[in-house]
């Protein structure tokens, strides 16, 4: 793993994981409010980066390539994340199909949108302060007791969000573009469902693995 250095910044979840723990110490270590606004702030940002990154796999694999031109528009990040929000359950629950029907102990976690927005929900409390007063700042108060167990439940999300390898964390996402052309096709019906059947889905998945299986030994 990459050495970690807090003054460099670097885009990804295993430096922003560490530099929220080292935010975390030094809010206890020197009773400070400001670095707890700094570690809401770096929670919200990485939570932002996880909650686009499957839904830009997803609409990649729809062959959508307007996501790409959105980024690079004012609020880009926002107005995509409006945008593909209809993916979202589409996607989650594909992937915990999938994971179900070919993983053993499903390896690959699904992100948890609804988490995922209840907590950017809270952490916002933190980075917009403009309408607290002197007081609400003072290490003891309420407000700043609640943001440091808000910044925890932040962490514990992330942690339980990715897999942990040697002390690196990764995202699980489901390259849509690597599906065979069955999946594929379960995929792209599945967006277009009105039915919310995981199970049946799931189920329709394993057969799939199961057929491909046999055309596997069969070869041999």
């Amino acid at each position: 793993m990459e050495k970690f250095n807090p003054f460099i910044r670097k885009q990804n979840l295993s430096w922003s994981i560490i530099q929220i723990k080292v935010l975390l110490n030094q809010i206890e270590k020197d009773k400070s409010s400001t670095f707890l606004s700094y570690a809401a702030l770096e929670c919200r940002i990485i939570i932002e980066r996880l909650e686009l990154a499957p839904l830009v796999m997803a609409a990649s694999s729809l062959k959508d390539d307007s996501w790409s031109q959105e980024l690079e528009k004012f609020k880009g990040i926002q107005k995509l994340n409006s945008k593909l929000k209809s993916l979202r359950f589409r996607y989650q629950s594909f992937t915990t199909a999938f994971a179900e029907a070919i993983f053993e102990n499903c390896p690959l976690i699904p992100f948890d949108y609804k988490a995922a927005e209840d907590l950017q929900s809270k952490l916002a409390k933190y980075i917009h302060v403009y309408n607290k007063a002197d007081n609400d700042f003072l290490f003891e108060s309420e407000f700043i007791k609640d943001g440091i167990e808000i910044v925890k439940q932040s962490l514990n999300f992330l942690e339980n969000s990715c897999s942990n390898h040697d002390g690196s964390y990764r995202q699980g996402i489901l390259d849509f573009n690597t599906l065979s052309p069955e999946m594929r096709n379960e995929f792209n019906d599945w967006v277009k469902r009105k039915d919310e059947d995981v199970k049946a889905l799931t189920e329709r998945l394993n057969k799939i693995r199961e057929k491909n299986n046999k055309k596997k030994l069969t070869i041999k």
